[in-house]
């Protein structure tokens, strides 16, 4: 008999999942798809306004994303049978012992049903707080995996559990700290003492480690970077790229207006159509990034310089480059040579969770250590975001 587990990374855009032997710990398949939600909202804040509007939603968004992670298992097994076919272990029965999920609050606030309404108005209430376990029977029913029983039948053991990350805010989730926890717990590199945490996905996260303390915060970006992109049917990463050059061309203004003679027609780009409404709206997404840090750093009483260390994780930060993103004054210039793509760290802190049985205790640690720092409320705050209004290197 084999058993499995599956991590599930819960993103606002795509799902990714992967399968691991139990006994081993290898991965043996990993799988991704978009999340149905986006029917519901391009990011949270829609999603909550469309709960708020009619609650049956809530069960809609629910049912949709079980059966997209049910059906990524199904895939992954059929990956995995695939592995071993025609050896002994062709037709051993499988078993599915233990569920990681991690995501950021809204995500599994709606896996558990909580009411999701009042999130999107201050004070921003969340009924997820601390990490919530569930039985395997409980969140896949019978009649949700009755496809996938049919090849693998009762795969899930009685004594199943999914761990489903809790949270440290509204919008600073279990997503954010599993990054943090795979950083520091499972990773064969020294981490400093000083590094930042930078997780640039639809929602952008942030973290600040300085010694014993943590300071997190979370910035609007991510809707702007994919919906300007998804448009153009490019990656965020092509568009910054692409602004980045037409700036060095000269095609585009430092405060991020076109050149006269593109101001109609706007610019193409290694085949990205640029107008003034995307350089606005690009301007103001990396403008808020760049806030985000600065207010964190004045918050530690720190410099950029003082930083050893910034790790960039997330969708849209997997391919950043690291030049375009300073040039464009998305980040401070005292980074440069100081970053380090890291991939999907919340699907590897997952992983981490059902490899290393005491990691799970971790992650309430490291839950409780971040000090999350509202924005809105921070000195300072309007002042970076303005400042950084320009697509030019800031310090």
């Amino acid at each position: 008999m084999r058993h499995i587990y599956m991590a599930v990374d819960l993103g606002s855009t795509m799902i990714d999942s992967c399968l691991i032997d139990a006994e081993d710990k290898d991965v043996l398949a990993q799988r991704s798809t978009k999340n149905p939600q986006r029917l519901y909202g391009s990011d949270v804040i829609n999603r909550i306004l469309t709960v708020k509007r009619d609650i049956s939603f809530l069960v809609k968004m629910r049912d949709q994303t079980v059966a997209a992670i049910v059906e990524l298992l199904q895939e992954m097994l059929e990956d995995t049978k695939k592995q071993v076919e025609h050896t002994e272990r062709e037709h051993e029965l499988v078993k599915l012992d233990a569920v990681a999920i991690t995501g950021n609050t809204t995500m599994i606030s709606i896996l558990l049903g909580y009411d999701i309404s009042d999130m999107g108005e201050a004070p921003f209430p969340t009924t997820l707080h601390g990490s919530v376990i569930v039985p395997g029977q409980e969140l896949f029913t019978k009649e949700q995996m009755a496809v996938v029983e049919e090849e693998y039948p009762e795969i899930i053991e009685e004594d199943c559990n999914v761990f489903l990350s809790g949270c440290s805010s509204a919008f600073l989730g279990g997503d954010v700290i599993a990054g943090v926890m795979h950083i520091e717990k499972s990773r064969n590199t020294e981490v400093p003492e000083r590094y930042m945490f930078l997780d640039l996905g639809t929602n952008g996260e942030m973290v600040l480690k300085d010694g014993e303390r943590y300071f997190a915060t979370s910035t609007a970006c991510g809707p702007a970077f994919e919906g300007c992109a998804r448009k153009q049917h490019a990656y965020g990463n092509s568009l910054l790229e692409a602004i980045a050059l037409g700036r060095r061309l000269e095609k585009i203004h430092a405060n991020g207006t076109l050149a006269e003679e593109f101001l109609d027609s706007g610019i193409v780009i290694h085949g990205i159509h640029i107008n003034s409404e995307i350089l606005q709206s690009i301007m103001l997404a990396k403008a808020a990034v760049y806030a985000g840090i600065k207010c964190l750093l004045k918050t530690a009483g720190l410099h950029a310089r003082d930083i050893d260390k910034v790790y960039i994780a997330g969708g849209f930060g997997f391919y950043l480059n690291a030049r375009d993103a300073i040039d464009l004054g998305m980040l401070p210039q005292d980074f440069m040579d100081k970053l380090e793509v890291v991939g999907n760290a919340s699907l590897a802190g997952a992983t981490d969770l059902l490899i290393h049985g005491p990691l799970s205790r971790d992650f309430e640690v490291y839950r409780e250590k971040l000090q999350v720092i509202d924005l809105t409320q921070t000195e300072g705050f309007q002042d970076s975001l303005i400042d950084a209004c320009s697509f030019v290197r800031l310090t």
